[in-house]
């Protein structure tokens, strides 16, 4: 997708990290634009309460409720005990 830098969030913006295609200027008020938000989270084993599909939901939720939910964002969760990786797009 052509992003080369990571920058972490601020906690409140209900995302892990922004992914931007090129270093944003001091001076520039549109740093923000061309970036994509990430919320990553993994779980070691699913049980009955503790699902992959349960854990994309809350963190789907997370964004919605967090200061970039209108920013194009992704929701990963990793399972370890499978190895399993699920990439959303949020909307």
């Amino acid at each position: 997708m052509d992003y080369k830098y990571l920058i972490q969030s601020e906690i409140g913006d209900g995302v892990d990290y922004r992914f931007c295609k090129k270093v944003p200027e001091e001076d520039n008020l549109n740093f923000l634009n061309e970036s994509h938000y990430i919320e990553v989270s993994a779980i070691l084993r699913e049980s009955i309460s503790n699902t992959l599909r349960r854990r994309l939901k809350i963190k789907h939720d997370q964004i919605a409720r967090g200061r970039k939910s209108h920013e194009a964002s992704s929701v990963i969760v990793s399972l370890f005990s499978e190895p399993l990786v699920v990439k959303e797009r949020h909307n």
